[in-house]
């Protein structure tokens, strides 16, 4: 049990284990040698603002993270929000006005679903309770790279329309009613998490 006092303890809690190592799984469209820690992470109640890279213990949430950053990157500027996952975090939901258009570059590209086995002690949370986020802040160099193309993919994309993808971003937004007691101790309120993310726009993204 000293192994269990030695770990990171909101680590544990999110994912109970007395090993020393962690298999995580990071998604994207883009064609990676190593994963760096690129995007911004407001952190939780006990850790600092700071850049990291999202992981996540299986490769469902990766590939809805691909799909998500990979139409949101090629729309940008068309519509706000052109899509985004649904409440439950099973499926990507894209505006229906830009739907053939979507089909289209999807079946254009690739999503790499990257591997790598880690030591525990190089990992923490992420900022959101609602996924199995866990968070890098390393260099990581995968151990294995899984692809997959717009047939593999295509079962967790639906089409809506963009009022039910503004009604669900502004739920996941204001979401603190279906917090755990655990994620009440790790992670910031909402107010706190908008306030770290203002604080953070002087880093790099």
């Amino acid at each position: 049990m000293m192994l269990l006092f030695n770990e990171d303890i909101r680590l544990f809690i999110k994912d109970p284990s007395l090993s020393k190592d962690i298999t995580l799984y990071h998604g994207t469209y883009l064609k990676l040698d190593k994963i760096s820690p690129m995007s911004r992470n407001t952190g939780d109640r006990f850790s600092k603002p700071r850049m990291s890279s999202f992981w996540c213990t299986s490769q469902r949430i990766p590939k809805l993270f691909a799909i998500h950053q990979a139409i949101c990157d090629h729309f940008k500027g068309v519509l706000k929000h052109p899509c985004i996952l649904n409440k439950d975090i099973t499926g990507v939901y894209i505006d229906e006005s830009i739907k053939q258009d979507a089909i289209q570059y999807l079946k254009s590209i690739k999503f790499y679903v990257y591997q790598k086995t880690i030591p525990r002690k190089y990992v923490g949370i992420g900022q959101s309770p609602s996924t199995e986020e866990f968070t890098i802040d390393i260099d990581v160099v995968p151990d294995k790279v899984f692809i997959y193309n717009y047939n593999d993919i295509k079962s967790l994309i639906k089409f809506s329309t963009t009022a039910r993808i503004e009604e669900i971003t502004d739920y996941m937004k204001h979401r603190e009613h279906r917090r755990t007691i655990f994620d009440f101790l790790l992670y910031n309120s909402m107010d706190e998490w908008a306030k770290r993310n203002k604080d953070m726009k002087t880093l790099r993204t």
